[in-house]
């Protein structure tokens, strides 16, 4: 049964679309009726504790091993394992080639081989089946900055991260089969689901300009909260949900600069403030990180600390702001940088801030966000949603949105062509 949600989140500053130019509306969606919900680990008392965690096991040969922790990265795409996890060749896997994956928030590096592989994302009782190539890792390297500046820091290291994330292409620098981009929607676990508790399901396709989606029994996309991860969306359990901007979609097959190229939806446009400097940009909610990452309007007054975790950090009593739309915000004022955030902060602020230059208005917002706003990705619509988990934090006022949109900062009317290069 499919169903379509008729009541969307209005976006309030009018004023915005007046002088940025209206954006095409959010389609109303159209969802199936199959979901389930697993959990996740490094939760507590409805806040994550650290980049949240499922359990995943290898399917091999009609067989389903042991389960790992795998970490649940919305900042990257695809699944990377060390051999003593999963060993391709006993397991009789399929190799696709060789190739490796880039993290720039660590400036590492890790290199293997591509395996075609089957997954059970899940518990014995709440499961999914998926099948994805994965990153078989050998060697783990140091990068400065990045590739291919990098020289070998361990072999045979230990890793298993789990990249659930879209729009990474064009940052990412990881090089999958034959030489092929990685970190593409075929790349990733969580949108290549055929089977939910054991039962096949037939997966709806993106709804991209230029065709109509072909509607399955299965809505591709998730929901991810301290409360667990959801698998397949339907109308009941997007009820709540405000959506955010549409995203655009990015059809990079014919692009010379990436071998075989790409197409995935765009990334999320939002606005940053940084000290009462606000611009348009784009915004990663990533669970794999558990600071910030900044690059604010060109001209905003922005001092450093390295007296923090990290180094060029915000300094005490900068204040910043991020808005997605008039789907979620969220202002803070950074503390002592003393590894907490300041008293009195809302949940989705983090503990620090780092400053960058994207050379474009940026923010990773760490995996704080997700202890303040429950988050959707609806691969098969094209939408983000967020569902506010702390209704009493405040938030800013519907006339202070309009007063940003009547500044000329019209979230609606962006849209970005590549992904920022930050990832977690």
């Amino acid at each position: 049964m499919l169903a379509r949600r008729t009541s969307r989140f209005v976006f309030l500053g009018v004023f915005a679309v007046a002088l940025a130019g209206a954006a095409p509306a959010n389609a109303d969606p159209v969802y199936a009726d199959t979901s389930v919900t697993i959990p996740v680990h490094k939760a507590s008392n409805g806040q994550f504790t650290g980049s949240p965690q499922i359990d995943v096991a290898f399917v091999n040969n009609g067989t389903v091993g042991a389960s790992s922790l795998y970490t649940v990265d919305t900042g990257s795409t695809g699944v990377i394992v060390d051999q003593q996890d999963w060993n391709p060749v006993a397991a009789g896997a399929t190799k696709l080639g060789p190739g490796s994956t880039y993290y720039s928030s660590s400036h590492l590096e890790f290199t293997g081989t591509w395996y075609a592989a089957t997954l059970q994302i899940g518990d014995a009782q709440q499961n999914v089946t998926a099948k994805v190539p994965v990153l078989s890792v050998t060697t783990q390297l140091k990068c400065d900055p990045a590739p291919p500046n990098c020289t070998v820091e361990s072999t045979n290291p230990t890793i298993s991260y789990f990249g659930v994330g879209f729009a990474r292409e064009a940052s990412s620098q990881a090089v999958g089969p034959n030489g092929q981009v990685a970190m593409t929607p075929a790349d990733n676990p969580l949108l290549n689901v055929v089977a939910v508790n054991g039962a096949p399901v037939t997966a709806s396709t993106p709804l991209q300009p230029g065709s109509s989606m072909v509607t399955g029994n299965y809505t591709t996309g998730y929901i991810l909260s301290p409360q667990g991860l959801t698998l397949g969306l339907t109308q009941a359990n997007t009820a709540g949900l405000a959506l955010g901007p549409q995203l655009t979609w990015n059809d990079e097959t014919q692009n010379s600069s990436f071998n075989g190229g790409y197409a995935d939806w765009g990334p999320v446009p939002a606005t940053l403030t940084v000290n009462g400097k606000a611009g348009v940009g784009t915004v990663l909610t990533d669970t794999g990180i558990g600071y910030m990452f900044v690059s604010p309007q060109p001209g905003a007054s922005v001092k450093t600390d390295n007296n923090c975790p990290g180094t060029d950090c915000l300094a005490p009593g900068t204040t910043v702001s991020v808005q997605i739309g008039s789907a979620a915000s969220y202002s803070f004022t950074i503390g002592n940088n003393d590894g907490a955030p300041a008293p009195g902060s809302p949940p989705a602020a983090p503990a620090w801030a780092q400053l960058t230059d994207d050379h474009s208005v940026f923010v990773n917002t760490g995996y704080h966000f997700f202890n303040q706003y429950e988050y959707m990705y609806d691969y098969a619509n094209g939408d983000v949603g967020y569902l506010s988990l702390n209704p009493s934090s405040p938030e800013p006022s519907t006339w202070a949105m309009m007063l940003l949109g009547f500044a000329g900062l019209g979230f609606a009317g962006y849209r970005a062509r590549k992904a920022p290069s930050i990832s977690a």
